[in-house]
């Protein structure tokens, strides 16, 4: 999720008190319109409208919650589009974010935004991202930040090249068959929208996948090992009590991360500053190449040698260690 200045706590959020004259706010239950603003002053909220989601954190902030009552207004809050949540990533996006808060007005805050949806995890968020930001475009055309004449603005329209996904095609994460949601409480109020599922339990003794979702994840995870990765899902959920509801659903979401994180560097991905030092570390040691190259030819009598010219080698590499996190 958000990292680097993104993840800098806010010191104020914004509301547009317009919100008490819109239907579909008013058709919200308490719980979930509870939820919406504490989503939107949440400290650690990026410019594309994204942070962490963890029930059972929220539900701590607040004196008898629980994590079935904040996933019981959640649903309520996808249902209704304003949210959306990816439980794979663990991450959640207030949709009209980038619409209201006005960050886009400025080409400084879009820029913000550029660099943030980058350390969004979830590609379906990142597309809900770029779907907004096509909508604003639309809807305000005139932004500075859509301007060819802004030098900066192509990273902006790069942006908005990106994959974009409408919200209101989305599946709903909290529908039965498909959800991972951990931390309920079995003594807590269910709630209405949760009333007709089945409850979460803790994964039963010697439970295995069946040989149709076995097979399905060697043909879509090949270079995954299932049984070591089986071994070590056991092992995770029997350790911790976690509780989940489909627990099919959940040992495939498990073999999926494991093929995604093989794909990842060594070092895991980089930060948008973290990419920007190693883009300028690798300029830098291409141009000492050239340099070298060029100081060979020199050598053997081919050019002469500007005697005012300060050789890169001389300078050293500015780029050896790793930029310094500011505000930590």
């Amino acid at each position: 999720m958000p990292r680097g200045d993104a993840a800098m706590p806010r010191e104020y959020a914004k509301l547009r008190i317009d919100i008490w004259a819109d239907e579909d706010w008013s058709e919200l239950s308490e719980s979930a319109q509870h939820l919406y603003l504490r989503l939107l002053a949440h400290p650690r909220l990026s410019k594309c409208g994204v942070t962490d989601w963890h029930p059972a954190r929220l539900a701590s902030k607040t004196r008898g919650a629980t994590p079935t009552h904040i996933l019981t207004a959640a649903a309520e809050l996808v249902e209704k589009q304003f949210v959306v949540v990816d439980v794979d990533t663990e991450e959640i996006m207030v949709r009209t974010h980038i619409k209201h808060d006005g960050i886009m007005r400025s080409v400084n805050g879009a820029i913000g935004v550029v660099n943030d949806y980058a350390d969004i995890s979830s590609p379906t968020l990142q597309a809900v991202v770029v779907f907004e930001l096509r909508k604003l475009r639309d809807r305000l055309p005139d932004l500075a930040c859509w301007s060819a004449a802004e030098p900066r603005a192509h990273r902006v329209l790069a942006l908005l090249r990106r994959p974009a996904a409408d919200p209101s095609a989305l599946p709903n994460p909290f529908d039965e068959s498909d959800t991972t949601a951990v931390g309920f409480d079995d003594n807590a109020e269910s709630g209405a929208a949760l009333s007709s599922r089945r409850r979460p339990t803790t994964l039963p003794h010697g439970w295995a996948p069946d040989a149709t979702l076995v097979e399905t994840m060697l043909a879509e995870c090949p270079g995954v090992d299932l049984q070591a990765e089986h071994r070590k899902f056991a092992d995770y959920y029997r350790a911790t009590g976690r509780t989940m509801v489909d627990w099919s659903a959940t040992w495939r979401n498990w073999i999926r991360r494991s093929a995604e994180s093989r794909g990842r560097p060594a070092g895991g991905w980089m930060t948008a500053r973290e990419r920007q030092h190693s883009q300028a570390a690798a300029d830098f040691q291409a141009a000492r190449a050239r340099e070298q190259a060029n100081d060979a030819a020199m050598t053997s009598g081919v050019f002469p040698r500007d005697p005012e010219r300060m050789s890169l080698t001389l300078l050293g590499n500015p780029f050896e260690s790793a930029p310094a996190e500011q505000g930590m």
